[in-house]
C-alpha cells in the first residue's frame, strides 16, 4: 500500500498545512501547483527542510527517504524508480511530493 512513506514523520507537520490551504482536496491541478511546478510550496519546504537541518542530518536521513519513495512509486506506479538519476535534492522533493499524495489519501 502507498501510505507505507506515511510511516516518515519526515516535514510531516509542514505538508498537512499546504494540503489544509488546498479550496478542495481532490483537485489535481491544485495538488501539482503545490508540489510540482517549478518554485512551488513542495519544492521551497524541501530545501528548506535541508538548511534547517544541515547536511549531516541531511545524509543520514536520506536512506529512510530513498527506501521510502522507491516502495511508494513502485506500490502507485508499478515500476522501479531510477533513483540513482535523481539528485538528492530531488530525491528530497520527490519524497515531499509522495508524502503529500499519501497525507491525501488517509
Amino acid at each position: 500500500m502507498p501510505c507505507h512513506i506515511c510511516e516518515l514523520p519526515y516535514l510531516e507537520e509542514e505538508i498537512r498545512d499546504i494540503l489544509d490551504r488546498f479550496v478542495t482536496r481532490t483537485c489535481p491541478v491544485e495538488f501539482f501547483g503545490a508540489f510540482s511546478e517549478e518554485g512551488c510550496k513542495g519544492h521551497a519546504l524541501a530545501m528548506s527542510w535541508f538548511r534547517r537541518k544541515g547536511h549531516g542530518e541531511f545524509c543520514n536521513a536520506m536512506p529512510e527517504i530513498c527506501d521510502a519513495i522507491k516502495k511508494y512509486w513502485f506500490d502507485a506506479f508499478g515500476e522501479a524508480l531510477p533513483v540513482d538519476l535523481l539528485s538528492p535534492y530531488e530525491l528530497l522533493q520527490t519524497y515531499v511530493h509522495c508524502k503529500a499524495k499519501s497525507l491525501l489519501s488517509q
